[in-house]
């Protein structure tokens, strides 16, 4: 295959979409091997680079992308790659997507340890002012996060009506039914402002009654959207448990793995009906008590993706057992 000479210099930008400055001096040695600089075309004795094997190419116009090792270079016939055994000329790629951005900041984070707990308040660790409220405490504290007792809640007044949603939190149920008050056994609640499945209203993340199942849903006011799972939970072990909206489908994700998803472009999420944020009760009927330990309530006015929530789950190594 001929090798590409270049005639002009142009700016320095990769098909990568990476930038680099022209090589210069009398060597230079890069991922793709070791470059000398000099002129063979006498025509060209100025902009000519030989490599080693004697491919040819602008000075100027050499381009290094340290993209997985590739290397380019843009000549008057178009750009070529370096192989590693030589040019082979490639049309110009359009630039790869972006990596995912990291999240930004949660709207609300409770972290519930004992140092984030003083008092009654619950500090809000996103720097938003969101703090939340301890109901009928005191709290105590385990290895990670609050042990609640069937009778405890954390209150927040926080409003969400976004049109995307993550709410994000780390469990440990002591027992997997939870203590509903009034309404005899009912099925734990972690963070809910509304019972969404009857009043279409708000969100709530939840597990049924024995641990086998549990859901995720959202609603705009006139319907709900509900991502159902199935798996055996085990009392005593500590679960990541996020679900997503993203204003077209709701997702529940159990440490780090999608478990649920069903199409739901609803809109804007409707005020809750509780119409309070709760952790580890249902707001709406004042009961379905969650019993255990919960640590770090999130809440995202944005959908993470599946990258950015498995990070979270990754972040973390809980204790192997208890509370």
């Amino acid at each position: 295959m001929p090798s590409p000479i270049a005639t002009s210099t142009s700016s320095p930008l990769s098909p990568d979409g990476t930038t680099s400055q022209a090589p210069s001096g009398a060597a230079l040695v890069t991922v793709a091997g070791t470059w000398t600089w000099g002129a063979t075309d006498p025509t060209h004795t100025t902009d000519n680079a030989i490599l080693l094997n004697g491919s040819q190419v602008g000075i100027a116009e050499i381009l290094m992308a340290n993209k997985g090792g590739k290397m380019y270079a843009r000549a008057y016939n178009g750009w070529w790659l370096w192989t590693g055994s030589g040019w082979s000329s490639t049309t110009s790629p359009a630039p790869p997507p972006p990596p995912p951005p990291p999240p930004s900041g949660p709207t609300a984070e409770w972290t519930l340890t004992q140092a984030s707990v003083s008092g009654a308040t619950v500090a809000d660790a996103s720097g938003n002012g969101n703090a939340a409220t301890v109901v009928n405490g005191p709290l105590t504290f385990g290895a990670m996060g609050a042990n609640f007792n069937g009778q405890q809640y954390v209150d927040s007044t926080l409003t969400v009506t976004s049109s995307a949603l993550t709410v994000s939190v780390w469990f440990n149920a002591t027992s997997l039914t939870a203590v509903a008050g009034s309404r005899g056994t009912g099925n734990p609640r972690l963070v809910a402002n509304s019972r969404t499945n009857s009043d279409y209203g708000g969100f709530q993340l939840l597990f049924a009654s024995g641990g086998a199942s549990g859901f995720f849903d959202v609603g705009n006011g006139t319907a709900e959207g509900r991502a159902s799972w199935s798996q055996q939970l085990v009392a005593g072990t500590w679960y990541h448990y996020v679900g997503v909206y993203n204003g077209a489908t709701v997702i529940a994700y159990l440490n780090g793995v999608q478990v649920a998803s069903t199409g739901f472009a609803g809109g804007a999420i409707a005020a809750g009906t509780g119409p309070d944020i709760n952790i580890a009760r249902d707001p709406s009927y004042a009961g379905d008590y969650f019993v255990g330990a919960i640590w770090d309530v999130r809440i995202y006015e944005q959908a993470l993706s599946a990258a950015q929530v498995l990070a979270l789950y990754q972040a973390v190594t809980p204790p192997p057992s208890g509370p």
